[in-house]
C-alpha cells in the first residue's frame, strides 16, 4: 500500500521522510543501511532488526521500509513490494581479487584480474547496466 510500491526504480531522496528499518550499525549489515547511501539528510530509523527475515517481517507489517541485497530480496514474501534503488543512490562498492602469496598464478587468474581492472576502470556511478 506504499505510495511508491508500483514503481520499478526509486530514488532514495523520495524515501528520506519514511520510517526506516535498519540493522545495528555495529555489524556487517550496516553496509545496506540508510547511513551507507547518498541522502541529503539522515533518514529516521524507527526499528533496528538483526536479520533479513526480521527486517522483511517488519516491512510486511507496514512498519517501515528497508534496503535488502538482491539475494535477500529473492526470499521476500509475495505481499512485499520490491523496487530497485536508483544506481546513483547506491553506496560505493569495492571489489577485491585475493590470491595466494608465493604461489604461481595460473594464466586464467591473471586474465581474470586484468578483466576486473579494465571493467572497474570503465564503470562510473550512475552507469546503467
Amino acid at each position: 500500500s506504499h505510495r511508491l510500491a508500483r514503481r520499478r526504480r526509486v530514488r532514495l531522496a523520495e524515501l528520506v521522510d519514511e520510517s526506516w528499518i535498519a540493522a545495528d550499525s555495529s555489524g556487517d549489515d550496516h553496509l545496506l543501511g540508510p547511513e551507507s547511501v547518498r541522502l541529503a539528510s539522515r533518514p529516521r530509523v524507527d526499528f533496528v532488526a538483526n536479520g533479513w527475515t526480521e527486517k522483511l517481517g517488519l516491512v510486511a507489517a507496514g512498519l517501515g521500509i528497508t534496503l535488502v541485497p538482491s539475494l535477500a530480496a529473492q526470499a521476500a514474501r509475495p505481499d512485499i513490494a520490491l523496487s530497485r534503488m536508483d544506481r546513483q543512490d547506491g553506496p560505493p562498492r569495492k571489489v577485491y581479487a585475493a590470491t595466494l602469496e608465493g604461489v604461481a598464478r595460473p594464466p586464467a587468474t591473471d586474465a581474470f584480474i586484468q578483466v576486473l581492472e579494465e571493467t572497474a576502470g570503465r564503470i562510473r556511478v550512475g552507469d546503467a547496466s
